[in-house]
């Protein structure tokens, strides 16, 4: 395989080596995620994108994502193995909002954090995500992203060509051949900050969001992606001249 023309702060592991053995051809080639994209793009946070991933200072995630988080991985545990033993004491999690997630549906032959990989030939990169859900039903599949937060404010925005990540990993598995049955977001609306007195709990009330797939759309964003790839490895190899200690 050439030489990468991008230098950036990451390169494929392949999972830390636990991804399919065809994506082994890959590894150490320059990598993105999409919150990565959308770290470097938003100018509010791209400080923090400097700070993490160039410098390698480790920073919180929040505590909206850290609930978030813990909303993920008690569903892939309770749809993987339908032992949820472990997610119960996940300390972010109230009783309510476990009872909640256990009503949610845990269809069969569904893959939980699915590894997704997209080689972007021309530059000699790699897109790298895990798809919170992908349900199999013989070769059509369902792809989801599962997300907490405001109905009335969010909503709006991941069923705009705003929110491109479940449209990105349905590209790749239209790739692979598989056919498109749908493409949306699980919404668990979210009440509360965090606060001792505003404590963060599920309402009960979800929402699936339509994110319509159109190729065209996602070459163009594709397309943009390269573009913001370019500039990230011109602003890091700039960096790295500047402070070799870190190469």
């Amino acid at each position: 395989m050439a030489k990468s023309k991008i230098v950036l702060p990451r390169v494929f592991d392949n999972n830390e080596g636990k991804g399919k053995a065809e994506n082994d051809i890959y590894l150490g080639l320059p990598k993105i995620s999409y919150s990565q994209l959308g770290s470097w793009k938003d100018l509010k946070y791209r400080k923090d994108y400097f700070k993490k991933y160039f410098a390698g200072i480790s920073l919180p995630s929040g505590v909206f994502a850290e609930y978030g988080t813990a909303c993920g991985k008690f569903m892939e545990s309770f749809g993987e193995t339908r032992d949820i033993t472990k997610a119960e004491i996940l300390p972010m999690l109230s009783s309510s909002d476990i009872e909640i997630l256990k009503q949610i549906e845990y269809p069969e032959d569904s893959i939980y954090e699915e590894h997704i990989v997209i080689y972007r030939e021309d530059l000699g990169y790699i897109i790298e995500g895990f798809a919170d859900r992908i349900i199999y039903e013989g070769n059509d599949i369902i792809v989801e992203d599962f997300k907490t937060g405001n109905l009335t404010d969010k909503a709006g925005f991941y069923a705009s060509d705003d929110y491109m990540q479940t449209r990105l990993y349905a590209y790749r598995k239209l790739q692979q051949g598989y056919n498109l049955k749908d493409c949306r977001v699980l919404m668990l609306e979210r009440k509360g900050n965090g606060s001792e007195k505003h404590p963060m709990r599920l309402s009960g009330e979800t929402k699936y969001i339509p994110t319509p797939y159109d190729e065209k759309k996602v070459e163009e964003f594709l397309k943009g992606v390269d573009e913001t790839v370019k500039e990230i490895s011109e602003y890091y190899q700039t960096y790295l001249k500047l402070c070799p200690q870190h190469q």
